[in-house]
Order: C-alpha cells, then sequence, then structure tokens
C-alpha cells in the first residue's frame, strides 16, 4: 500500500498526517483520498504538485503513474508571498 501524504490543511480534514492506501495508480489514490474528504472539502488539494516518490508525475506518467507498496504519493502546494 502506498503511503499518502497530505498537506496539513488537508490532514487535518482527514483527521491523520499520512495514510497507506492500496491503489494501482496515482490518480486511483487521489479518488479514495477525495472520496474520504468529501466533495466539498476537497478544493483545498486541487491546486497541488502531484510527487511521487519526490518526482512530479508530469515527469512521470501522470494520473496513471502506477503505485507500489513502498511508494510514497505527496501533494505540495503553492507557495508565494513577498
Amino acid at each position: 500500500m502506498a503511503l499518502f501524504v497530505p498537506p496539513v490543511a488537508l490532514a487535518r480534514k482527514l483527521g491523520q498526517d499520512s495514510l497507506r492506501l492500496d491503489a494501482p495508480d496515482v490518480g486511483s489514490l487521489l479518488q479514495e483520498v477525495r472520496k474520504r474528504v468529501g466533495e466539498n472539502d476537497w478544493p483545498a488539494g486541487l491546486h497541488a504538485t502531484v510527487l511521487v516518490n519526490g518526482v512530479a508525475i508530469g515527469r512521470l506518467q501522470g494520473m496513471a503513474t502506477p503505485l507500489g507498496p513502498e511508494d510514497q504519493v505527496w501533494l505540495a502546494l503553492p507557495a508565494g508571498g513577498g
């Protein structure tokens, strides 16, 4: 089962800092997280970069990137300021 590590705001909505999910690919994993959070609370994670083992999924196979039991999936939110 892959380890999912959400940003703090999403972790609060999930009630845990990380969770292990049995998903064949990134798209399936994110669908499961979305179900657990609920449609109304999901936008908090929509504009995030999805990383698998530290690599953006755009450089891999996108949402079809396969996941194994040792993989880590992170959502990285954009930061800004000045």
